[in-house]
């Protein structure tokens, strides 16, 4: 008899599109970042409710800065919006100021937006995030990208380890 639930590799790419990928973000600030990433979101229909999930994000920002450091930001929340989980990333040369920790700007934001019903899955994939970008070689890589595309290709490969249940599996579309 199989179990409901399953322990395999999740790559980063399962959740994440390249329409889903600004190379240049055109924000000078924390706020307007945000904005364009659940713009993004919005037009992609991945997101029913754009005012307030950026009330929600902002509001998880104004506690503590998600800047994890080393020029990286996970902005998130976990908001009923109709989808299962949305995942818009934006890449930064000039940088954002994240009120980050170490005090650099932000070149690389990772904004995520995912369902209650869908529990531990932020964790997992921070988790995963965290381990690719704690390589300073692989923030080095992120900055040095020439497109897109590449971008895309770079972040789709990073996995991580997540129990799927029947129910989160269909929900969330993998």
């Amino acid at each position: 008899m199989e179990t409901q639930s399953a322990r395999r590799l999740t790559r980063f790419s399962d959740f994440l599109k390249p329409t889903q990928v600004v190379y240049d973000l055109k924000s000078r600030d924390k706020v307007e970042a945000i904005e364009e990433l659940l713009d993004v979101l919005a037009k992609q229909k991945l997101i029913d409710n754009k005012k307030l999930i950026l009330t929600r994000v902002i509001d998880r920002e104004n506690l503590v800065s998600t800047a994890i450091g080393s020029g990286v930001a996970l902005p998130h929340a976990r908001v009923d919006s109709g989808g299962e989980i949305a995942v818009a990333v934006g890449r930064s040369e000039k940088g954002i100021d994240f009120d980050a920790h170490d005090g650099q700007k932000v070149h690389l934001i990772i904004l995520v937006v995912w369902n209650p019903t869908l529990p531990g899955l932020f964790n997992h994939l921070f988790a995963g995030l965290a381990r690719f970008l704690i390589r300073p070689e692989n923030r080095a890589r992120i900055l040095a990208v020439r497109g897109k595309t590449e971008l895309y290709e770079l972040l789709s490969a990073i996995e991580f380890k997540f129990v799927h249940e029947e129910k989160i599996v269909s929900r969330a579309r993998l």
